[in-house]
């Protein structure tokens, strides 16, 4: 009912309020899709839970962990399903080798 009684000047001093002060993040939350937001945070939580569970910081970067094999080789769903390590050989067959400067 309000807008209805406004006059013109009203109207304009109210649009330039309201659409031209925009600041940077609600330009940015106008443009960006919220699927495309979405996504981008589950990548990176899906990231972040990659490299701090099969890497480790060292001077700066982040390196592979050893990798060993598995003691036995069976087809356990269930393990898999809900992250169960199985056990491993002692002995890694794969380390990343140590850089001299």
């Amino acid at each position: 009912e309000d807008d209805l009684e406004e006059t013109d000047e009203q109207a304009l001093a109210r649009y330039e309020k309201q659409e031209m002060n925009m600041g940077c993040l609600s330009i940015l939350w106008k443009i960006m899709p919220l699927q495309l937001i979405v996504l981008s945070g589950t990548l990176f939580l899906f990231l972040t839970d990659y490299y701090l569970t099969n890497c480790e910081l060292r001077d700066g970067s982040w390196v592979s962990k050893a990798m060993h094999l598995p003691s036995e080789v069976d087809g356990n769903l269930f393990r898999f399903m809900f992250g169960i390590e199985a056990s491993q050989q002692p002995d890694a067959f794969w380390t990343m080798p140590e850089v001299s400067s």
